[in-house]
């Protein structure tokens, strides 16, 4: 006989037996008259001796256990608890089906323990099934984004999806779209920290579902109506990213780009190269960092950005200096990726953050990547306010009203190249801290 089997015997055998329920509990209240109620105790079942079953005495609970050997290991099987769960003739019958698992080489408490689980992953599934069946805010809200992200940029489709998965759902998501009360978008509103843009974007979200849902006939009415009335004023001022726009001071943030450029070895080729032409080139930053290779006509000196990568939705075409031009012509010979700012962590692109932190080692405060943007537009517009036309169209902004949007088609290209290379001019002439270069009215002079 293995040691941990005879050894489990011989601890069985030293222990007190009943051989009914009513032994049972006069030998559980003979044991309380000793005094000692809270000591945990065991006591063997004599007509079960083949099985091991017994029951353990606690201080709340006494509990139909059996102990076994199983693989050489000491193992405790729990039937349930005497009285409020199992009466003795079914906790015998219970010990008999375990023994008879042992036989057929089946641990017993192995085998309960997946049985539950197998009814907890059913009772899971039927929970999801209810959930599936019924229309839920997040059900409605997914449905409204797979429709609405059709031909969105992908920027925009994830900052949606990440104030429902982050800010709505958690509160609203498991509702059914058709019980949400005002009272409950105002709570879900109040807990976002009083962040203005995020409690905006959550509100006009959840706006859109709702306008969704009456198309589709979920509901029958929007409890957004009229709720700015409910809601909490904000105190939270709008911030603007980060910019030096001052002359004095960008000539002093180009000086340690340079520096930095020069005599940092631990940055990458990409973020190098990012810096330089950030100066140059007033692109927002998921155009720049998510530049390729095929968006740049070398033959025309000029970057061609679909209407899918820009935020206005329409082509875009931006002249290269020649400065810009020559870094990029420069970094054409050594690529290695469809990318012109590869990731050193895999096949993508650099983002936003890796360029903003290469500012911050350079020690540079107070200029975000979009920064770069408000620098040439205060520049230019410093240098001569009769270039505010030329200066939004490099920018790709939309300038004037739908409807005279939709009349003036003028391009500006040869005026957009020359503005940019006098302003690369000037960013060079300040970074050698020679100051601004004046302004030639001729930029501006259509051909």
């Amino acid at each position: 006989m293995p040691e941990n089997e005879k050894s489990l015997k011989e601890k069985m055998g030293k222990r007190p037996t009943f051989g009914n329920d009513s032994q049972l509990n006069a030998l559980l209240l003979a044991n309380k008259e000793k005094g000692h109620p809270d000591k945990p105790y065991k006591v063997n079942d004599s007509n079960c001796k083949g099985t091991g079953l017994y029951v353990y005495v606690g201080a709340r609970h006494k509990i139909f256990r059996m102990d076994y050997t199983f693989d050489g290991k000491v193992k405790t099987f729990t039937i349930g608890k005497y009285q409020t769960e199992i009466g003795l003739k079914e906790a015998r019958d219970k010990a008999k089906e375990a023994r008879a698992m042992l036989a057929l080489g089946k641990d017993p408490s192995g085998e309960k323990q997946a049985v539950k689980q197998a009814e907890i992953a059913k009772q899971a599934e039927i929970e999801k099934a209810k959930l599936a069946d019924m229309q839920t805010f997040s059900k409605t809200a997914r449905e409204y984004l797979a429709i609405w992200g059709q031909g969105k940029r992908f920027r925009s489709v994830y900052n949606q999806n990440i104030a429902l998965n982050v800010h709505i759902l958690p509160v609203l998501g498991d509702k059914p779209i058709a019980e949400i009360k005002q009272d409950d978008i105002v709570k879900m509103y109040v807990g976002l920290d009083d962040v203005s843009a995020t409690q905006s974007k959550s509100l006009s979200l959840i706006r859109n579902v709702f306008q969704y849902a009456i198309a589709k006939g979920y509901v029958s009415a929007d409890p957004t109506l009229n709720i700015e009335k409910l809601l909490p004023k904000s105190n939270h001022e709008t911030k603007h990213h980060d910019a030096i726009v001052n002359p004095i001071e960008v000539a002093k943030m180009l000086q340690k780009i340079d520096a930095f450029v020069k005599n940092d070895t631990s940055m990458s080729d990409s973020i190098k190269l990012g810096l330089q032409l950030i100066c140059y080139l007033p692109l927002r930053a998921l155009e720049l960092c998510g530049l390729k290779w095929s968006e740049i006509d070398f033959e025309h000196a000029q970057i061609n950005l679909s209407k899918e990568r820009v935020k206005t939705k329409n082509n875009f075409t931006l002249p290269l200096s020649t400065q810009a031009l020559e870094l990029l012509k420069q970094a054409y010979d050594r690529r290695l990726s469809v990318y012109v700012f590869q990731s050193i962590k895999g096949a993508g692109h650099i983002g936003n953050a890796s360029l903003l932190r290469a500012l911050k080692n350079a020690g540079i405060e107070g200029q975000s990547v979009h920064g770069f943007r408000s620098t040439f537009s205060s520049i230019c517009f410093s240098a001569s306010q009769s270039c505010f036309f030329v200066k939004e169209y490099c920018l790709n902004h939309k300038v004037g009203n739908q409807i005279e949007q939709s009349y003036n088609r003028a391009s500006l290209d040869s005026q957009k190249r020359r503005l940019l290379q006098w302003y690369s001019d000037c960013v060079d002439s300040l970074r050698a801290g020679n100051g601004m270069i004046k302004f030639d009215q001729s930029v501006l002079t259509l051909d």
